[in-house]
């Protein structure tokens, strides 16, 4: 987390005043402001940032960070979308900045931060470039009651079907703004599935 005041809000009132508002979060989530309190002696970092600030973050990080962040075993991208400036998929940069070694995992699908946090039933679908051995290993790592997690092994398609959602839920929203209708709305979001 990069803003003071807002990790204190979060350990004070435990609430995500910004991005998650009137959700009562554990008195277990901590917000940490400084990166390596995060990943010192973690075996899993989930990362879930927006895709245009991942490449950034990164080279913010000071060696320290830089040095512990590598020696994470297993990172989980929750990221979607594509880096503007360079075209790449979240992964890519990740696995450019890190390593080629490093096991990184793609979680995707149909979710919203504020109905997972509800605990409204969710279902995503898991992928790696690395090791599936490890996949059902994470699978049952990130699964909850109301969280259900399929493996997937497209990793590639993950990450594609998690940005071109995006363009689909804009153009599903502008069907929406012109007053078309469901009918119109549901074609759309259908051929964009195709």
């Amino acid at each position: 987390m990069r803003r003071k005041e807002l990790a204190d809000a979060i350990n004070s009132h435990h609430e995500n005043p910004d991005y998650l508002p009137e959700i009562n979060l554990p008195s277990k989530i901590v917000a940490i402001t400084k990166t390596y309190e995060c990943i010192e002696g973690a075996s899993i970092v989930i990362w879930a940032i927006p895709s245009h600030a991942l490449r950034g973050f990164i080279d913010s990080l000071d060696e320290k960070e830089f040095s512990l962040l590598k020696g994470v075993e297993h990172h989980v991208l929750g990221i979607k979308g594509i880096d503007l400036d360079t075209g790449k998929f979240p992964s890519q940069i990740l696995r450019e900045k890190l390593g080629e070694g490093v096991n990184v995992y793609i979680l995707g699908g149909p979710s919203f931060a504020k109905e997972v946090a509800k605990g409204l039933p969710t279902a995503v679908v898991i992928s790696t470039f690395g090791d599936f051995q490890h996949l059902k290993w994470m699978q049952e790592v990130l699964a909850h009651r109301y969280f259900r997690v399929y493996r997937n092994d497209d990793p590639i398609g993950v990450e594609c079907a998690g940005a071109l959602k995006n363009v689909i839920a804009i153009a599903g929203g502008i069907c929406d703004g012109l007053g078309l209708g469901a009918n119109a709305r549901a074609s759309l979001i259908t051929r964009g599935l195709l």
